[in-house]
């Protein structure tokens, strides 16, 4: 059985996206949807979803970013569909991690996943989004 999870962003900001997308993440792919018009936009089948718990946001550029509990735990698709990484070894570095919240920060150079590791409540996980070096900020 496939679930079906749906992500609206209607972006009136033209400094992000022109266009209402509609993001579909099932089992096997993420599928952006013209909300408007219902045209499928792309189609990615690199991610696997197998996590319920997901978090998303979209850079300035189109990026969009999937942060989740399991491995890969940051995936980033661009604005065409197409992988631009994986990172899958966070939950690897610990014992346990739960995500609950991601937002960019000092001008989307950097992503910030806020999520409890371990026994840590609300540790920062800060991704530098250059050359994807990870710290953590406890």
């Amino acid at each position: 059985e496939i679930i079906i999870r749906l992500y609206d962003y209607f972006l009136n900001n033209p400094d992000r996206i022109s266009k209402a997308y509609q993001y579909i993440i099932d089992e096997e792919k993420v599928t952006a949807i013209n909300a408007k018009t219902g045209e499928i936009i792309w189609q990615n089948s690199d991610f696997v979803r197998n996590s319920s718990s997901l978090r998303l946001d979209l850079d300035s550029k189109g990026n969009l970013y999937i942060v989740r509990e399991d491995s890969p735990n940051l995936f980033i698709i661009n604005k065409n569909g197409e992988t631009v990484k994986r990172i899958e070894d966070l939950s690897l570095r610990f014992e346990r991690i739960g995500i609950a919240d991601i937002k960019f920060i000092n001008n989307e150079t950097e992503l910030v996943i806020t999520a409890t590791i371990g026994d840590i409540i609300n540790a920062k996980v800060v991704i530098n989004l250059k050359d994807y070096s990870i710290k953590i900020e406890k």
